[in-house]
């Protein structure tokens, strides 16, 4: 749906071609578009940290502490992404 309102407001022209009037829109659709892929991109990592901690089951204690790091750092990068991705406008 994002790719179908990227092209919509001139996403895939080149850049002399798009219409003035729609570049802040397409960017509003570029924004949101490049925030669900981070959370997206963050689930799908948590999730193999998640599988990758069942397979191990009760294995050694410093394997799982591996683990909680892992799931701890990508939420860290996640929510610093998504700061900086809103905040990056003046």
């Amino acid at each position: 749906m994002a790719a179908l309102t990227y092209v919509k407001f001139g996403g895939s022209r080149h850049v002399w071609d798009i219409v003035p009037t729609t570049v802040p829109e397409l960017l509003k659709y570029s924004l949101a578009t490049q925030l669900v892929f981070g959370q997206a991109v963050t689930f799908i990592k948590i999730s193999m940290l998640l599988l990758t901690k069942r397979i191990m089951g009760d294995g050694s204690k410093t394997i799982r502490n591996i683990i909680v790091f892992g799931i701890a750092f990508v939420v860290a990068s996640n929510v610093s992404y998504t700061l900086v991705m809103i905040f990056q406008c003046k």
